[in-house]
C-alpha cells in the first residue's frame, strides 16, 4: 500500500460550488459556472484572493429547487451545505466566507 504525506496548503480556505445546480439555474454548462469568476472577483475586492481557493464540483448531493448549493471549507468540517437564492452573487458569498472567518463566528458557531 501506499504512504501519503501532509503538505501544506497554499490557501487558508476553499469554496466548492456544486456545477449541476449551476446548469440546473441556466447559469452554467459542461461543469463551468458564472458563479465562480463572481465569486473570485468579489473575493479579491474583500482582499482574499489568495488566501481563498474557488472550485467548481460535481453534485454536493443537496438538489435545492431554484437553489445553487456551495460548500465552505469551515462549514464542511462541521457537516454543513450552504444553498444560495437562484438570483445570489460572487458577494453574497464573499460575505459568507467573511462571516465565517469573524471572531463572533467562530464562538457563535
Amino acid at each position: 500500500m501506499g504512504k501519503a504525506r501532509s503538505e501544506p496548503a497554499p490557501f487558508d480556505d476553499v469554496v466548492l460550488i456544486c456545477a449541476k445546480c449551476a446548469a440546473k439555474l441556466g447559469r452554467g454548462r459542461k461543469g463551468k459556472t458564472e458563479l465562480k469568476g463572481e465569486v473570485k472577483d468579489a473575493l479579491k475586492r474583500h482582499g482574499l484572493g489568495k488566501s481563498v481557493r474557488v472550485a467548481e464540483t460535481t453534485c454536493l448531493d443537496l438538489c435545492p429547487k431554484n437553489g445553487q448549493t456551495i460548500a465552505l471549507g469551515g462549514g464542511l468540517a462541521e457537516g454543513r451545505l450552504w444553498v444560495l437564492d437562484a438570483d445570489a452573487d460572487g458577494d453574497t458569498v464573499a460575505k459568507l466566507v467573511l462571516e465565517s472567518r469573524s471572531p463572533l463566528a467562530a464562538k457563535a458557531g
